[in-house]
């Protein structure tokens, strides 16, 4: 659940929101970037309601809280995106 609340801010690439959620949690794998592409690909052609997703995701999010980390991430992949 953490790690789909990583990739939904507007305007971030979830894929390399993901990248980070990994690292965060200490995940190593071969080749991380292509294999979160593909899992944010798999989701988005699975989903086909996006007002089912959005509903289901505020309730979610009612009841998360946020790492300190999140709004690290989250500030220094919108600026390397916009440094782009």
């Amino acid at each position: 659940m953490q790690a789909l609340l990583y990739m939904t801010p507007a305007g971030t690439p979830s894929p390399k929101m993901l990248e980070r959620f990994l690292s965060h949690q200490g995940v190593e794998c071969l080749d991380v970037e292509v294999k979160c592409l593909r899992t944010v690909t798999s989701f988005s052609d699975s989903s086909n309601n996006e007002g089912l997703i959005t509903a289901c995701l505020l309730l979610v999010c009612q009841s998360a809280c946020a790492l300190p980390s999140f709004a690290l991430d989250l500030h220094d992949v919108l600026a390397a995106q916009h440094s782009n």
